[in-house]
């Protein structure tokens, strides 16, 4: 966890589950101190973006992969593999396989952004 020059260590983690609908059901907890925040949706992803939401208006960004700005998941990756995994964007090219990390794992802090910024850096990314 960052917040300007400050940072706290805090640990994620998640579990996938089948609801009685027969649809899948990811849920991402991050502990940091002293609190525990979670997410709960249809992937991976969408649910760290709703832990995201919940810390970032105290101005604290999560030094994940899933929270880079140049970093986002595609259709595919959210349907096929429940977006554990994301494409590191460059603008101007296509996504590659060899683009892909893991949504959790650790990132750079000089790589961050807000749900506001990624969504749209991706946006911009899109239309290139």
């Amino acid at each position: 966890m960052v917040r300007g020059s400050e940072s706290r260590a805090g640990l994620v983690d998640w579990s996938k589950e089948l609801t009685e609908e027969g649809r899948t059901l990811y849920t991402v907890r991050l502990e940091w101190d002293g609190e525990t925040v979670s997410g709960a949706a249809g992937d991976m992803f969408e649910a760290l973006v709703e832990i995201r939401r919940q810390v970032e208006p105290k101005g604290w960004l999560m030094a994940i992969q899933g929270s880079r700005l140049d970093a986002y998941p595609s259709g595919m990756a959210r349907d096929m593999g429940g977006g554990e995994k994301i494409y590191v964007l460059r603008p101007g090219q296509p996504a590659l396989l060899a683009d892909l990390v893991d949504t959790l794992a650790d990132a750079s802090i000089d790589d961050l952004a807000t749900v506001g910024e990624q969504i749209k850096f991706f946006e911009s990314w899109e239309k290139l």
